[in-house]
């Protein structure tokens, strides 16, 4: 069975893969769809048909990336930051944030910084593909300027570490960041003490301009 690949995106942007039953061959085809952006499965009478989200399908496509950092000894009323710099085409970015004490998320875009910070790896997500990324994403960056304030986000967590609990709370925010542009991402530690841990993670894939 031969299945041409159409440019078809649904609302939510999902993708289906579609499984030959005879041939036991397996072939992308993009459809619209109606998700809500969980991962589905659902099987027809003659076909299987795995349903993922297209992010998902990104992953398989090797074109979804993730690069990250660990803080630690973040001190209370302290900063951790990371610096983004998108490639030419959008960075369609989630951020995964852990923290171990109450913390405030700052987003800014057009930073402008006296020093890149150190620059990270980016890890393809499909580590059989050659494919990488143009942005660059840094940690502990020296700002010269913030720049244009994005939404903050709060983070609720306790004021001090629990020892005996081990308790960990999380951030998450997903953006599409224009490209050409730099980003700034600060997390502030509000707790009353130093955070001995603070992560932050990003994973994105990217678009041509304006999707």
């Amino acid at each position: 069975m031969t299945i041409e690949r159409p440019l078809l995106y649904g609302p939510h942007g999902d993708a289906i893969r579609v499984v030959d039953a005879g041939q036991g061959t397996l072939s992308p085809i993009f459809i619209p769809g109606t998700l809500d952006g969980d991962e589905v499965e659902a099987i027809s009478d003659d076909h299987g048909m795995p349903t993922i989200t297209f992010p998902h399908e990104q992953i398989h496509e090797g074109r979804m990336f993730a690069a990250g950092h660990l803080f630690t000894a973040v001190g209370a009323g302290a900063d951790a930051e990371m610096h983004i710099h998108v490639g030419a085409k959008n960075m369609h970015l989630i951020e995964e944030i852990s923290v171990l004490l109450v913390s405030t998320i700052h987003p800014f875009e057009d930073t402008t910084f006296t020093d890149n910070g150190t620059l990270l790896t980016n890890f393809n997500l499909k580590r059989d593909s050659g494919n990488t990324s143009d942005a660059k994403v840094y940690h502990t960056p020296s700002v010269d300027s913030d720049g244009t304030a994005l939404p903050v986000a709060l983070i609720p967590a306790a004021l001090t570490v629990n020892r005996g609990a081990g308790i960990v709370a999380g951030g998450r925010n997903e953006w599409v960041l224009e490209a050409g542009k730099h980003y700034l991402l600060r997390v502030t530690n509000r707790g009353s003490q130093a955070q001995s841990y603070l992560n932050i993670e990003f994973v994105w894939y990217e678009r041509e301009n304006g999707n």
